[in-house]
């Protein structure tokens, strides 16, 4: 199993650098955009983005967790024009939530999407995706092989330090995007 892990890889590291060569191998090379989920994932999307000689974004995912429970996701918003909201309403029943209170945790979270997209993207130009394929890497794992007996990810990582701003600054610094014409 060959695993890819943004946070606490190095942009080279033999993890990325091997689901980098196997998505080259597939000829998947020829479509595409890479977006990153700060900020574990942009590592390995960076790496990514170079071996396949593809643009680099981001794409700023929050969750709406519950409140008396942080850990389990009641729901989720993504940075764009208009933001996109998806509600578990299975969990938001469940747990009893309000209205007001799930649009309270909504607007905080909207809130810290706005201020990392000025820390890492500023005035940083978005490339148009529209009706392109996109690799979207987190900072969890990519398989390309089955395992018998998976366990803790956390076995698979000789580093699992966290992901700096300053290195998500960087590493989008290092993958400019031309111009929204280029790029489309």
């Amino acid at each position: 199993m060959v695993f890819a892990h943004g946070s606490g890889s190095s942009r080279l590291s033999p993890r990325n650098r091997t689901v980098a060569e196997a998505l080259n191998a597939q000829g998947i090379a020829t479509l595409l955009f890479v977006l990153a989920l700060p900020r574990g994932g942009v590592p390995g999307a960076a790496e990514v983005a170079t071996a396949l000689e593809a643009p680099l974004d981001l794409i700023l995912v929050r969750k709406i967790s519950v409140p008396f429970q942080p850990e389990l996701a009641m729901g989720a918003v993504v940075d764009s024009a208009e933001p996109v909201v998806v509600r578990n309403e299975d969990v938001v029943k469940l747990t009893g939530v309000s209205e007001r209170d799930f649009n309270a945790i909504r607007d905080e979270q909207l809130a810290e999407i706005e201020r990392r997209h000025k820390l890492y993207l500023g005035d940083r130009l978005h490339p148009t995706i529209s009706g392109h394929t996109v690799i979207v890497v987190d900072d969890g794992i990519v398989c390309l092989e089955d395992y018998e007996e998976f366990g803790a990810i956390g076995f698979f990582y000789s580093d699992f330090k966290q992901v700096s701003n300053t290195e998500v600054i960087a590493l989008l610094a290092a993958h400019p995007v031309k111009s929204p014409a280029a790029a489309g």
